[in-house]
């Protein structure tokens, strides 16, 4: 008596869509991405404007939020960019 196994992974792929690049978006995109080891999500970022650029406002970090940014990859990046005088930098 011989028995037939067949073993199959499913192949799931998730299209998600972010609306809006501002850093609530971007950082999504970025904990996404951080998380899909497998490359299986397919990410569009989507914006209304023609033109990314700063405008000036300021944002504030609180110990917790800088450490999420940390593990999904941002916290290096947003470390470098503060300015030298703010207090916690490093």
């Amino acid at each position: 008596m011989y028995r037939l196994v067949f073993l199959a992974r499913a192949v799931i792929e998730l299209i998600l869509a972010i609306s809006g690049a501002g850093i609530a978006g971007l950082s999504l995109f970025q904990a996404l991405k951080s998380m899909d080891k497998e490359n299986k999500l397919d990410i569009k970022i989507y914006e209304s404007s023609k033109l990314l650029s700063d405008i000036g406002a300021g944002i504030v970090f609180s110990s917790r939020p800088l450490q999420i940014l940390k593990e999904i990859g941002l916290g290096d990046k947003i470390v470098t960019i503060l300015p030298e005088n703010v207090a916690g930098k490093g």
